[in-house]
């Protein structure tokens, strides 16, 4: 098993029982890799990156699974990424004076399971979304504040 599944899984094991009983977790029995669609383990990584022109306007995103709407400074050309559970993730783009409010994750939306890997894309004409990072398609614009 590679170490990233392994990191996944603890990661996933932290994240489901609390953030206080995450010092001595064992994972058995291992799954492999190619199975983890089959498999119980709820791993949803995703990733958003600033695609905003050099010299844009600051860019910050807060969302509602940050404990106090901490608000994160996305840098141009830096992806912000996550591995995390499927619960409902609503968050906010702000570059004044326009904004972005969007699901993050949400499950309804990005089929389950299906899709555990979730992409982003900030730009200037609005917010894009992949599955793959290759393929991409637009799925909000910017609103003025």
């Amino acid at each position: 098993m590679s170490n990233l599944v392994l990191v996944s899984i603890v990661v996933l094991v932290c994240l489901n029982i609390s953030t206080t009983s995450c010092e001595s977790v064992s994972v058995s029995p291992p799954i492999s890799e190619p199975h983890l669609n089959e498999s119980k383990i709820n791993i949803l990584f995703l990733s958003i990156v600033n695609d905003l022109p050099p010299g844009s306007t600051e860019l910050t995103m807060i969302c509602n699974f940050d404990r106090g709407s901490t608000p994160h400074h996305l840098e141009q050309g830096k992806p912000y990424s996550l591995v995390t559970n499927f619960d409902l993730k609503i968050c906010d783009l702000r570059m004044f004076p326009q904004h972005i409010s969007f699901h993050l994750y949400d499950r309804d939306n990005e089929g389950g399971l299906v899709h555990q890997k979730v992409f982003w894309s900030v730009r200037k004409d609005g917010l894009y979304h992949s599955w793959d990072n290759v393929n991409w398609d637009k799925r909000e614009n910017w609103v003025n504040l």
